[in-house]
């Protein structure tokens, strides 16, 4: 039977941990899978581990000794794990001529050493050209913190993929949205395969909310408080309209939450923006068919943001942005609106319409939910584990 490997930095924590822990799942019903996390390893981060860790490279050498593995599917692992665990895969191989390494990108950090591919200026977040190479990247703040974090990123990335190539140590990157391929395959070759997250289908037939008494447009947003959802930027848009009925809920929290909130205050939005703070997933999920549209403001090139999926499910119309891989989930799930913050009148037309429709609104129509459907992920993962180990040429998407 075939043996795989799955590494990832966190057991707990965001979207992809929830893939990690979602993948591992399926997978132990059809082949044999092991799973090891970062901090399962306790190893003692410091800048010296954080750019190369010996103790990682030891503990991944060893664990790939106890079985014989045929595939080693990375996630997340310049957190904790650092780039070692590419070199101790690169030290496996010489003696494991069968072993294979899938690596499913969640973000940006093969080609940029600021995973979310942006740089800041003037305390505002720039988005990175797709074509834009390390040295210009280099030359950037991508780090708010401090110097020595954006440093220490910088001299991370560098060493691995720069000074040592780590990543040819990889077989094939798996990519869950059409974006992330294309910048991806921008910087270097790559055998890239979009192959989407996995996401539970949301029974939202529990509760009837009847919209028909109130005119207000009821917007929400959910996820992390964070400079890189824009909220601060989409709170300063919301401000120039005032002719439209509406009501905003901020559903989350982060760090932005205190500076969110004095935003708001500032210009006094206090009656239409209400902060609700973090809710658990399934009240969450269930509350959303009372609202009308869901906004993702982000001003980064958000990847698969499978919140457009579950706002789509529960029936509400979509706002982001028209750039990174919400333009395609937004296409995805059957079309929604695009703003963007250099042109108030856009966001105006956008609330306007959605007004309009609101009350006559269809559910929203996914246009390939197979494609997000966990036995579609599964199916394709195991595919791709057979196609590798036989090194059948098949066409790529």
């Amino acid at each position: 039977m075939m043996k795989v490997l799955i590494i990832n930095d966190h057991k707990d924590g965001g979207g992809a941990e929830s893939v990690v822990a979602m993948q591992y799942q399926l997978l132990k019903e059809a082949i044999s899978v092991d799973i090891l996390y970062g901090d399962e390893l306790s190893p003692e981060i410091n800048i010296f581990s954080y750019i190369y860790s010996y103790k990682v490279k030891k503990a991944v050498v060893n664990k790939l000794k106890e079985a014989n593995y045929d595939i080693v599917h990375l996630h997340n692992f310049y957190h904790i794990l650092s780039p070692s665990v590419l070199q101790a895969l690169r030290q496996a191989k010489k003696t494991n001529h069968r072993l294979k390494v899938i690596y499913t990108a969640h973000d940006y950090h093969l080609v940029c050493p600021n995973s979310g591919y942006y740089y800041l200026k003037n305390k505002s977040i720039v988005n990175f050209q797709i074509n834009d190479k390390w040295p210009w990247m280099f030359i950037n703040n991508i780090d708010k913190r401090s110097i020595i974090h954006n440093l220490l990123k910088k001299a991370q990335w560098f060493n691995a993929y720069v000074i040592h190539d780590y990543k040819r140590v990889i077989d094939v990157i798996t990519a869950p949205s059409f974006f992330l391929k294309q910048v991806i395959l921008e910087h270097f070759n790559a055998d890239v395969r979009m192959i989407r997250n996995p996401s539970v289908p949301i029974n939202n037939n529990a509760g009837v909310f009847d919209k028909t008494a109130d005119n207000k447009l009821q917007l929400v947003f959910f996820g992390r408080l964070s400079i890189e959802k824009g909220l601060n930027n989409f709170i300063k848009l919301l401000s120039q309209i005032n002719d439209i009925p509406y009501h905003l809920s901020v559903i989350g929290d982060g760090p932005e939450y205190h500076e969110l909130t004095k935003l708001v205050a500032q210009y006094r939005l206090t009656d239409k923006i209400k902060f609700i703070g973090k809710m658990v997933r399934s009240d969450l999920l269930s509350s959303l068919k009372k609202y009308d549209l869901f906004v993702l403001p982000s001003v980064w090139y958000e990847n698969a943001p499978m919140s457009i999926l579950e706002a789509a499910q529960a029936g509400l119309m979509i706002a982001t942005p028209d750039h990174g891989g919400m333009t395609e989930m937004v296409e995805a799930v059957g079309g929604g609106y695009h703003f963007n913050y250099a042109d108030p009148g856009k966001l105006k037309s956008c609330l306007i319409d959605a007004q309009r429709v609101k009350h006559q609104k269809p559910q929203s129509h996914i246009n390939d939910f197979a494609a997000f459907l966990p036995e579609t992920f599964c199916s394709k993962m195991i595919d791709l584990y057979k196609e590798v180990l036989s090194n059948q040429s098949q066409t790529h998407e």
